[in-house]
């Protein structure tokens, strides 16, 4: 399904249905470009800068009451683009009252002789959060999400505010992602808090499900750049219009050494070598 993407203010449009990469060094203005092409495409918008805090409760709430909260967290943040995404607590609110909503249906229609309930978007996430993290299971019975891990001895549970940030990251971004409406989602710097194997497995794994999403993603990690199934880049230079080139060409010299000269190595070694 081909999902056009405005690209500049001239309304230049990008056809197609791959993700698109939007690539400069720290400091360029991918952001700034990244908030001004959701505006014109009316995109979901996943910020950078995340709390990723889980409360010990969700919220309990009636299913209309989460989504206008979810809703007022998201308009509030458009006003105010570079302050800190804090709505975790109450995406989590919406996608439980929908899990409950569902449970309740089923219940109902199972008189009727429906042996199979809905497969909801907490479920899928639940499914895919345990694909990448092997060997643990979360649970959100109560209101109250928690993790068992095979790895220690009984089987340990522990709440979320004992997640580590990888997992913690991957549950806040997958819900984000399963909750959006069809359509482009754009994610600012979407490696963050992920080992890069991880990331590019993660972001595979919510491409396939959502389908009938374009992804628009914001980086400087040319290693995740790279991975994607994609056909163009968007260039941010400072001072200058974002420039559309195809990854045929391969990324331009100067903004690859940008990135790798911004970049910091925490490294000991005698020798290095740059391929």
């Amino acid at each position: 399904m081909s999902i056009p993407l405005k690209y500049d203010s001239d309304g230049n449009v990008l056809e197609g249905s791959k993700p698109v990469i939007i690539l400069g060094s720290n400091g360029s203005g991918k952001t700034r470009f990244g908030l001004q092409l959701a505006s014109w495409n009316s995109a979901e918008t996943i910020a950078a800068l995340r709390n990723i805090a889980l409360e010990e409760n969700i919220p309990m709430q009636s299913l209309a009451q989460a989504e206008q909260e979810l809703t007022n967290h998201k308009n509030l943040r458009r006003k105010r683009p570079w302050s800190i995404s804090s709505e975790i607590n109450n995406l989590f609110a919406k996608l439980m009252a929908e899990d409950s909503a569902a449970a309740i249906d089923f219940r109902e229609r199972y008189q009727s002789g429906i042996t199979k309930p809905e497969t909801t978007n907490l479920m899928r996430l639940q499914k895919s959060w345990q694909l990448l993290f092997p060997g643990r299971h979360i649970t959100f019975k109560g209101y109250t999400p928690k993790v068992t891990s095979e790895y220690v001895a009984g089987e340990t549970d522990y709440p979320a505010q004992s997640m580590s940030d990888g997992e913690r990251v991957a549950l806040y971004l997958a819900g984000r992602v399963l909750d959006a409406s069809p359509g482009i989602i754009v994610v600012d710097e979407p490696e963050v808090h992920f080992h890069s194997r991880l990331a590019i497995q993660f972001w595979d794994e919510l491409e396939r499900l959502r389908a009938d999403c374009r992804f628009v993603y914001i980086t400087h990690d040319l290693t995740f750049a790279r991975s994607r199934d994609t056909d163009d880049y968007l260039i941010v230079r400072p001072g200058k219009q974002p420039e559309l080139i195809n990854t045929g060409s391969g990324i331009p010299s100067d903004v690859a050494e940008d990135i790798l000269s911004a970049a910091s190595f925490s490294i000991f070694a005698d020798r290095l070598i740059f391929c």
